[in-house]
């Protein structure tokens, strides 16, 4: 698609973007969604392996007056600096 735009902007030509932001996305996304989504657009099986890793072994760790408690995150992807998850909605 960027090619596309580039060569429409090179040749003075107009080129329509429109782009979509999806309030709380990255907050909302169900791990076992994300992953079958993948699975639908049929993704090379070692790159959803990989991105279900990836999001699987996902942990939060808060420390407040010496005690300390880790939990898995089930919901929610990493915002920033992030691996791209083509084609998958949130679960919301």
């Amino acid at each position: 698609m960027v090619d596309e735009i580039e060569s429409l902007i090179l040749c003075d030509q107009y080129a329509l973007v429109i782009f979509l932001d999806i309030r709380d996305a990255f907050d909302n996304l169900n791990v076992d969604s994300g992953i079958q989504g993948m699975c639908a657009k049929c993704l090379p099986p070692h790159l959803v392996r990989w991105y279900a890793y990836y999001l699987c072994w996902q942990s939060v760790t808060v420390k407040i007056k010496g005690i300390s408690i880790t939990r898995s995150l089930t919901w929610g992807t990493p915002q920033g600096g992030h691996p791209v998850s083509l084609g998958v909605e949130p679960g919301i």
